[in-house]
């Protein structure tokens, strides 16, 4: 059940939302476009409460540009209904949390009064003698360490003589937990490192045969991408949603955990394509469209 409610959460509502917000933008409807940008931005809301998560707000934005790209490119105009104003403001929305999370995941797990939360925010927001510790400051470097992540893995390539035996590795539940608990020998609850998807491919095929593996996922998602174009409804959303996941998985993700996201995400669409073709109406052909052939049959 749990799992059912993450990805839930975290995959089928965002999908709903990405459609709704792709026909808003596709009818030049803002209104209804301003409706599931507040619900999006509800449930991302609710995600950093419960789940003491950094990112939900930089995936709306993300999701955003992706979607205001793939329709840009249709020539629709998207503009009409997405302005800078809005990706700028989710933007600095999220920046904002980066610093937040770290306070709240430390009050979290240290189990401490959560008037220790506002203090530090307090001490974050003035400074203190050392400049890394300003609030602006502090939010900037970690959103680039995040958007950076891919450099962690970087101690892979410099520990060439370390050997990744694949029975140790396949012994855990993901690629991260191998990364994490293993090979950096960091345990914390609730916690996974993520070597990228470049260190994930060095640790499955080696310093020699890492591409063998990073071309494989690159193959795969490409497949899922030009396959997703034949979706009706769904393309869109699902589109956005794969951009998103590529970045990520480039950025700081597995490659084990992102193919499992795919095939939840592809499954799900399928669902949700065939009730949407079954119960959405389909347009009409056009009057001119049935009047051809009996103009030919006139003359």
């Amino acid at each position: 059940m749990s799992g059912v409610l993450f990805y839930s959460r975290t995959l089928i509502i965002p999908m709903l939302l990405l459609y709704i917000v792709e026909k808003s933008i596709v009818k030049q409807n803002r209104k209804l476009f301003i409706y599931a940008l507040l619900v999006f931005s509800i449930l991302a809301l609710s995600e950093i409460i419960v789940r003491a998560s950094k990112e939900p707000f930089l995936n709306l934005a993300l999701f955003l540009v992706i979607c205001y790209s793939l329709l840009h490119l249709r020539n629709i105009n998207a503009a009409q209904v997405i302005n800078k104003k809005i990706i700028l403001s989710i933007f600095i929305a999220a920046l904002i949390v980066f610093p937040l999370m770290e306070i709240y995941r430390a009050v979290m797990f240290t189990q401490a009064e959560f008037g220790v939360f506002f203090m530090a925010l307090g001490d974050s927001m003035a400074g203190t003698q050392h400049q890394d510790r300003n609030f602006i400051v502090l939010a900037l470097k970690m959103l680039l360490d995040r958007l950076l992540g891919f450099t962690q893995m970087a101690g892979l390539i410099a520990d060439s003589n370390f050997h990744h035996d694949y029975s140790v590795i396949f012994s855990y539940d993901s690629l991260g937990k191998y990364y994490t608990e293993y090979y950096l020998g960091y345990r914390m609850e609730g916690h996974l490192s993520s070597p990228s998807l470049l260190g994930a491919s060095i640790i499955l095929g080696g310093l020699w045969f890492w591409y063998l593996f990073f071309g494989i996922y690159i193959a795969f998602m490409n497949a899922i991408w030009r396959i997703s174009s034949r979706l009706s409804n769904l393309e869109i959303p699902l589109k956005c949603l794969l951009g998103y996941e590529l970045f990520n998985t480039t950025m700081a993700g597995t490659i084990d955990a992102s193919l499992f996201r795919m095939v939840l995400f592809f499954g799900s669409a399928l669902i949700i394509e065939f009730i949407l073709t079954v119960t959405v109406p389909r347009k009409s052909k056009p009057a001119f469209i049935s009047q051809v052939p009996q103009r030919r049959l006139a003359s």
